[in-house]
């Protein structure tokens, strides 16, 4: 949400005018809490009612978002303002977005160059920021030089980017870097945070990187980073990274993995190993992969005895392709750990455009059926989440789903399995989405 705020002399002179109505804060908070995604109703209420001032900054300053230079400035103005009038505002804001603005570390502090000086000074005013979004972000490093460089990257200090005591969460989406040794610079700059999440970045340079930076300040560094949370997606150069986020100063004790990747020999080996070792730690894990992707024939997860929930979504390389999982599938969920209490099989699939006939032969059912029996039995608690996402044709019917699924699953739901049916679907073109249904079977 773009920030939006009443700070201006005139606020506290209008507050001081409005009707005092005695009602419990508790009540004010639920009613205030009601219109939180509504900002323009949020300031009429900051300007109605003093008890109300609080709760709606603490909404609608929650989460802000800066693009550009000219907000950075006109938020920073804010700011001041309301540290001058004894407002507070800054208190309030939790998560952060950063877009179209120039991260160019290096470069001399200036306004001319880079945008760090600028934002160090927002942020550095915001002690309560949780998460922090880079989003299409100019990246970029001072050229080295040549006296200074190792296997062709510069030997650099690893430091802290912002002042953000809190960060807990960074986001990474839509970043252009020269090359896996700049997004591991700047992934060191923010020490504190355990959740990464890298979507949709590019390296322009794929040639091996030199990590970490060879000196003497950084062999005597205490700063680890501790990741407990993970997100990778459509990234270029992933096991360049993913091996640098597995070395000093970084450690990977992931409770929380999220991996979406189009199959590759390559990222299936990287994928195994990560979840490797990680077997100790990790309680979610979550695969978009191609439906026939032969990682379900490779992965077994039966020792991973923290892992509680698994999530499953099969993609298509091309719109037109078909979805068929492999062969390996139904083995692949017979070999889940006791501990998982949640399945979720999310799945896209195209109706026959003459007759609406669903394509059930994505997968053999039969196997499936005899995979989640043999599941419940060691593990009774387990409830498969089943949702299905179909592409329509213009009436924009669902097709009758239940009856086919219990059919299929009768063994499994006849021994006890719990399965949970959420079906929905779009029209191609101006139609949209079709509201969902959900089920038991």
């Amino acid at each position: 949400m773009h920030f939006h705020t009443t700070e201006n002399p005139a606020y506290n002179i209008m507050e001081s005018y409005a009707p005092l109505i005695a009602l419990p804060p508790e009540l004010w908070d639920h009613v205030i809490g009601e219109l939180s995604s509504d900002p323009p109703s949020l300031r009429a209420c900051g300007l109605t009612q003093r008890t109300w001032v609080s709760s709606t900054r603490r909404h609608l300053f929650k989460e802000i978002e800066l693009k550009g230079s000219a907000d950075c400035r006109r938020f920073r103005d804010i700011l001041l303002l309301s540290a001058a009038l004894g407002t507070g505002i800054a208190q309030h804001v939790c998560d952060i977005t950063l877009s179209k603005i120039r991260l160019r570390l290096g470069f001399s502090a200036d306004s001319v160059t880079t945008d760090v000086p600028l934002l160090e000074e927002i942020l550095s005013s915001l002690p309560n920021v949780i998460c922090l979004r880079l989003d299409d972000v100019d990246v970029s490093y001072a050229p080295a030089r040549p006296s200074t460089r190792v296997h062709g990257y510069p030997d650099k200090p690893l430091q802290s980017l912002f002042t953000l005591p809190r960060l807990q969460t960074l986001y990474l989406v839509a970043l252009v870097f020269n090359s896996p040794f700049d997004t591991m610079m700047l992934l060191a700059a923010f020490p504190q945070a355990s959740s990464l999440h890298l979507r949709f970045c590019v390296h322009m340079d794929g040639a091996p990187m030199h990590w970490p930076p060879q000196l003497p300040e950084n062999e005597e560094t205490d700063q680890l980073m501790c990741i407990r949370e993970l997100t990778v997606a459509a990234m270029t150069e992933t096991a360049c990274v993913m091996s640098a986020l597995r070395q000093p100063p970084f450690s990977c004790a992931l409770r929380k993995l999220q991996w979406s990747q189009f199959s590759t020999d390559d990222e299936d080996s990287l994928l195994l190993d990560i979840v490797q070792e990680v077997e100790g730690t990790l309680e979610e894990l979550e695969i978009h992969c191609a439906a026939g992707s032969e990682l379900f024939e490779k992965m077994d997860l039966s020792n991973h005895r923290h892992l509680i929930s698994l999530r499953v979504a099969a993609m298509r390389m091309m719109d037109t392709e078909p979805i068929e999982f492999h062969p390996s599938f139904p083995t692949f969920l017979s070999r889940t750990p006791i501990s998982l209490r949640a399945l979720h099989l999310p799945i896209s699939l195209a109706l026959s455009r003459t007759d609406g006939i669903v394509p059930w032969s994505i997968v053999d059912w039969t196997k499936c059926d005899e995979a989640l029996r043999f599941v419940h039995s060691r593990n009774p608690l387990l409830v498969a989440y089943l949702r299905l996402y179909f592409g329509l044709r213009q009436d924009g019917r669902l097709p009758e789903t239940v009856q086919p699924l219990t059919s299929r699953f009768s063994s499994a739901l006849r021994a006890g399995v719990r399965v949970r049916l959420v079906v929905g679907g779009y029209i191609p073109g101006p139609g949209g989405s079709v509201p969902e249904e959900q089920f038991w079977l």
